[in-house]
């Protein structure tokens, strides 16, 4: 880079005093440059209208006052094409990628002064070349009244992203049976800084240096791999051998890189990797899918330095999606990893009645061991399959708790939840049928509880599976019940034996409002002279419980009387 001159550069976010470390680097390096710097937007202002600057730099920070967006904005606004680049404080593909989409002209982590010195050597050279251009055209334009027009020759744009056809193959082992894709195996390696070593060892340099690195590749993989370089990334499809694994190979190639030294005429060197390992056997829906894993696997490799490697594992994404929360990811997770637990809650009766009734809870263990209730994920998966999993799941360790030897002889019964996938699975009824008689449990032991907002909207269903659960001879209850605009009529229109109120209506009993109190006694006995048992839920203080009781329900449930447990050990004579 030595001799190479820019007038002003202007770095903002910085002091003069925090940026000098940078000058005399670039001094030291030959790269004349009068270095301005700028820690407010008022100021940045007043020196880009005051006198011409040839870069600006921004230096990404938290404390940073002026944002990427104001800087590109301030660098448009000059009449002249002023270049504006940024450093940022560690290496992040996605952010390097947004700060592009913004407008700037290239991205250096911070300490990384060889690089930003040829990005600086880079622009200045292309801006001199711009005017020296335009200052031929404009000769040429004087000196000449006829002009022939010049051919167009159409550059290559190097900010798209090519397609490598490498793809096509991929694609068809996605189609193919899980038999033929078994061992194949899909690589992609990408260089890193790829941009400053093409600048820095020159373009007739990259051919040697793609050769020497796929030379590499290729001494780890077997000779039918099928290979392609497109830009800075190299694709591999392989039919692995069943004795060595896709990490070992992986594991060789970047020992391998570890050691290799790329020979050009004039200098020796080094050139690091991130690798991204896709085992195509697992069920990946299409090739957008798998470069999106490509690219985050590729992402993981960076972070953990230089010729590393990440490799696709379903397991660990699922795990890591319901870490973040998803509630698919998380009940698949639970489902693939026995992380259900069943609790129970006791519905007590206020009149007396021995028979031991409880609520069946679900809670799901997240990756992290954490208990999630059902309420915090069963509202995103209530109507896909993964529900009718959950259910049956419950509906059989339900029935496996009743044949433990100490709740064997109890009169217990058990209210289990429906979702709405269940509520619509007409094969779900037949499959019930067959577990009663299988494990001779009596159905009058299980009461199955739909809500009152699926009774709504799966009506002709939900009727048609009550008059099931009654031939079968299991109970049935309307729940999360009084929420709806016309809720008795609803009550009235099926033949439930219970009726458990949404815990809402119970919360409204705590504002001291003698109104409040009068319309929950009266739905009550709505209810009860329509033949229905009320059950209250949400009892958690003495005051509610007092103001329950005088309204007459039949049954209560809450944390008042125990909160849910493992085991079915409340004293239900305890009265």
């Amino acid at each position: 880079m030595s001799g190479k001159h820019i007038k002003k550069v202007l770095v903002l976010n910085k002091s003069l005093e925090q940026v000098k470390p940078l000058s005399e680097y670039l001094a030291n390096a030959g790269m004349t440059c009068d270095v301005l710097s700028s820690s407010s937007h008022e100021e940045a202002t007043q020196l880009l209208e005051s006198q011409p600057v040839d870069q600006v730099i921004i230096w990404q920070s938290d404390s940073g006052s002026i944002s990427v967006e104001q800087a590109v904005k301030l660098c448009q606004a000059k009449e002249a094409d002023v270049p504006c680049l940024a450093i940022i404080p560690e290496y992040s593909p996605d952010q390097i990628v947004n700060l592009m989409k913004f407008g700037i002209r290239d991205v250096v982590v911070d300490g990384q002064y060889e690089h930003l010195e040829l990005v600086m050597g880079r622009e200045a050279d292309r801006v001199s070349n711009n005017e020296t251009s335009l200052g031929q055209t404009a000769s040429e334009t004087a000196s000449s009244d006829s002009v022939e027009e010049p051919e167009v020759i159409e550059e290559p744009d190097s900010n798209k992203s090519a397609t490598p056809s490498v793809l096509t193959e991929v694609s068809k082992c996605l189609t193919s049976t899980a038999e033929n894709r078994e061992n194949k195996v899909f690589f992609v390696v990408e260089v890193m800084d790829w941009v400053a070593l093409s600048y820095k060892y020159g373009k007739d340099n990259e051919v040697v240096i793609q050769d020497a690195l796929q030379r590499e590749f290729m001494r780890h993989l077997n000779s039918g791999a099928v290979c392609e370089v497109v830009e800075d990334k190299y694709f591999h499809i392989l039919d692995n051998s069943p004795d060595i694994s896709a990490e070992d190979i992986a594991t060789k190639i970047t020992q391998g890189l570890d050691q290799l030294f790329v020979d050009t005429a004039d200098r020796s060197f080094q050139v690091g990797i991130s690798m991204a390992v896709v085992p195509l056997k697992y069920s990946i829906a299409s090739t957008d899918d798998v470069m999106a894993r490509v690219e985050e696997l590729l992402g993981n490799a960076t972070e953990l330095g230089f010729n590393k490697f990440d490799v696709y594992c379903p397991q660990a994404d699922l795990e890591r999606q319901a870490r973040e929360g998803d509630a698919h990811a998380l009940v698949q997770h639970a489902l693939d990893n026995n992380g259900f637990r069943l609790l129970f809650q006791p519905v007590a009766s206020l009149s007396g009645e021995t028979e031991e009734l409880y609520d069946v809870l679900l809670r799901v263990m997240d990756p992290g061991g954490k208990e999630v209730p059902a309420g915090r994920f069963i509202g995103a998966i209530d109507k896909t399959e993964l529900a009718e999993k959950i259910d049956k799941w419950v509906i059989l360790q339900t029935i496996k708790k009743l044949f433990d030897p100490k709740n064997r002889e109890k009169k217990i019964h058990l209210f289990l939840h429906l979702s709405a996938a269940t509520i619509q699975d007409k094969k779900f009824l037949p499959w019930l049928f067959l577990v009663i008689k299988k494990t001779k449990v009596q159905p009058e032991k299980l009461a199955f509880q739909f809500s009152e907002e699926n009774m709504v909207r799966y009506k002709e269903r939900a009727h048609q599976l009550i008059k099931g659960f009654k031939k079968i001879g299991c109970q049935t209850s309307l729940c999360q019940f009084g929420t709806t605009l016309n809720p008795m009529r609803i009550a009235q229109s099926v033949s439930t034996e219970y009726v458990k109120l949404s815990g809402k209506l119970t919360d409204e009993l705590q504002k001291d409002q003698p109104e409040k109190e009068k319309d929950f006694q009266d739905m009550i006995s709505q209810l009860q002279g329509q033949g229905k048992k009320t059950i209250v839920p949400n009892i958690e203080s003495p005051n509610v419980m007092t103001k329950v009781w005088r309204t007459g329900s039949d049954f209560v449930q809450g944390y008042f009387l125990q909160k849910p447990k493992p085991d079915m050990d409340y004293d239900f004579t305890s009265g």
